[in-house]
């Protein structure tokens, strides 16, 4: 049997010296050992090296490669089965992630191209949770919530909210609150489940939008587009609630662009039915 050192016969099939090397040390492949521990291989060598690198272009893991070379065929079949099953549930999560990113691309879409403050739109059942505001009292379940959603960006959002208190009180002053919401859509295709998080209904909304380098020094006027929208339609003052649409940096600042909506008509699980 003639043999070649690595270098040549790396030239030979095509695949680097170093990955010959790798597979090698990772018993993947076995050469000819020689007296001075170094390896040569032969065309025999030739196809266990292709074997190996079709496995791994699979993506597959060592171990996994390690059982498709040297199982019986019941063996292989089964470890293909699972990588099957693991490359569909990879596939499922990444076209998860492509609608995301598709999503989130018309946020920006959305505040490069608005023409007014105001705009309508419908809203689906959703989760929300304040964490941050004044005077605002945190149960530990709700602390293990909000890191649970927020793990589990960007199925889950962070939410921005003024309170109906502070829009009674008639003042430029606004309590203005942080949080964490998620669209029940997504909380049930990531099989979550929430218990601290305030349900909204699905609704029509009328929201206003905004783009701020601070949400909280948000005010009073800033918002009379939309407070003059509710007493126009004769809504009383409620919490004021929206989502961070996204965030980019404009004339040498971080801005935040956001949206704070009232419901013009909210409807239930049956009405949607």
């Amino acid at each position: 049997v003639e043999y070649m050192k690595v270098k040549e016969f790396s030239q030979w099939i095509g695949i680097a010296a170093s990955k010959i090397r790798y597979y090698d040390r990772l018993g993947l492949i076995e050469g000819e050992r020689k007296d001075n521990n170094y390896r040569d291989f032969s065309k025999e060598d030739v196809l266990n090296v292709y074997h190996a690198q079709l496995l791994r272009s699979y993506g597959m893991g060592i171990e996994e490669c390690s059982v498709a070379m040297h199982g019986s065929i019941d063996e292989i079949d089964q470890t293909l089965e699972q990588y099957v099953q693991k490359t569909i549930e990879e596939m499922e999560k990444q076209e998860k992630l492509l609608a995301r990113l598709r999503t989130m691309q018309s946020y920006y879409h959305l505040f490069q191209n608005r023409n007014s403050p105001l705009h309508e739109r419908y809203l689906g059942t959703c989760y929300e949770i304040v964490t941050f505001g004044n005077d605002l009292q945190i149960s530990e379940d709700m602390k293990k919530e909000v890191q649970l959603l927020a793990d589990h960006m960007p199925y889950s959002y962070a939410m921005v909210q003024v309170s109906q208190e502070s829009l009674k009180a008639e003042t430029e002053d606004l309590d203005v609150r942080l949080g964490v919401g998620i669209l029940k859509e997504n909380l049930d295709q990531l099989n979550l489940h929430l218990s601290s998080a305030v349900l909204k209904e699905p609704a029509c909304i009328k929201e206003q939008l905004f783009e701020m380098s601070n949400p909280f020094e948000l005010r009073r006027s800033d918002l009379q587009p939309l407070l003059d929208e509710m007493k126009e339609r004769g809504i009383p003052y409620c919490d004021l609630t929206g989502r961070i649409y996204c965030s980019y940096e404009k004339e040498g600042k971080t801005v935040h662009c956001f949206g704070l909506a009232f419901p013009l008509k909210v409807f239930t699980e049956d009405q949607n039915r």
